[in-house]
């Protein structure tokens, strides 16, 4: 497979929507274990050190408590990316491809699923810094980092630099929330 996928994947993973309102990463985490489920769209620019490319992606990303999330890559190139706990499965609908995996335990515990169920603390595994609009993410046991712009009601910018020095920046928008999304959204072929 001569995709980036598993990086688009582990990157999501790691993204963590914060709300202008809040004074604080608590606060921002109590407003979001509230929520039954969201859908937001997304933009993102990824530079990827080693190949030295730039690969842009757009599509939607759709949470639904307790433990899914689907993700639809529209461009470049159409990709459905389902999570149920620690299993993810990967449709490259053009070629009618399926891969299964799991996603290791340590990217499990610090993912948007455990942030948004309440089951993680964020500063368990990360060094946050906040400052006015910006919230600073520095993992403690290892490198890379993540910076949220709230802009408005929403985070409006994500940008993530992985430890192998690969930049992501995302454009979230047109959040919803609460839609009492079905579970067979996160179906493959749904």
């Amino acid at each position: 497979m001569n995709r980036p996928v598993v990086i688009i994947l582990i990157l999501f993973f790691s993204i963590i929507p914060f709300s202008a309102r809040a004074t604080s990463l608590s606060d921002v985490q109590a407003r979001y274990s509230g929520l039954a489920d969201f859908s937001v769209n997304f933009a993102q620019l990824s530079y990827y050190r080693l190949l030295d490319k730039e690969v842009r992606f757009t599509g939607k990303l759709y949470y639904k408590r307790p433990d899914y999330v689907r993700m639809d890559v529209y461009k470049p190139e159409r990709q459905i990316i389902v999570m149920k706990g620690t299993k993810a499965m990967i449709y490259l609908p053009g070629e009618k491809k399926m891969i299964v995996q799991d996603v290791p335990k340590g990217i499990a515990t610090q993912n948007i699923l455990a942030f948004f169920s309440g089951l993680g603390s964020i500063e368990d595994a990360y060094i946050v810094d906040e400052k006015g609009p910006r919230i600073y993410l520095s993992p403690k046991n290892g490198r890379g980092s993540i910076e949220v712009l709230v802009n408005g009601d929403l985070v409006k910018e994500i940008d993530v630099i992985d430890a192998m020095g690969n930049h992501t920046h995302i454009v979230l928008s047109g959040y919803r929330f609460n839609l009492g999304l079905k579970e067979d959204l996160f179906n493959i072929g749904h």
